[in-house]
């Protein structure tokens, strides 16, 4: 989940070059709060509001996505609906299984968690509930499910049991040699394996 720096004080937005809005914090990142991603961030369309179901609220490090109905574990939280895709890795993308780097505005806000409550479906080009989610619940998926390389690495702080504690490259390859090992993939929406 996402925090705040440890004196208190809300990261300010980074400067984004051309981009009209600014683009929210997606990472827990220890980086320095004034440094650029490395790619600039061209014009992407914006929503002008979260998707139903689903409010943006301003916390200590940008934005976050919360619930504000619950969700059944399976259901579709939201739609990928304002896509764009990136030539390399950056802070607000992710990864698909064929190595591309789709920028979503909803899906950037959402925040990295351990043990998550949604995880991303590229199939259904959507983030879908894990379990059963409540009104009022932060939504997140775990970052290391989908990244070869983490762009920003942080120390997350989402509290589950088996948090991982240091999201680097080396803990995402770690994960994706864990998933390679599984004998029968565990079963997801339709089937589809995460």
């Amino acid at each position: 989940m996402l925090l705040s720096d440890p004196d208190g004080d809300p990261d300010p937005e980074p400067s984004m070059g051309p981009h009209p809005s600014p683009v929210p914090h997606r990472f827990e990142a220890d980086a320095a709060p004034d440094r650029a991603p490395a790619l600039p961030i061209l014009p992407t369309p914006q929503p002008a509001h979260a998707p139903d179901g689903l409010e943006i609220r301003h916390i200590g490090t940008g934005e976050a996505l919360y619930a504000t109905r619950a969700f059944a574990a399976g259901e579709p939280i939201f739609t990928f609906d304002h896509i764009s895709w990136r030539p390399r890795r950056d802070r607000y993308t992710v990864q698909t299984p064929d190595g591309q780097h789709l920028y979503d505005p909803i899906l950037a806000r959402v925040a990295h968690a351990c043990d998550p409550n949604g995880r991303p479906s590229f199939r259904l080009m959507a983030l879908v509930a894990r379990r059963d989610i409540a009104p009022g619940a932060l939504i997140s998926f775990d970052y290391l499910t989908t990244e070869a390389e983490i762009a920003d690495p942080f120390d997350c702080r989402c509290g589950a049991p088996a948090c991982r504690r240091r999201i680097d490259t080396a803990m995402a390859q770690a994960v994706a040699a864990a998933l390679a090992a599984e004998p029968h993939p565990t079963p997801t929406c339709a089937g589809e394996r995460t």
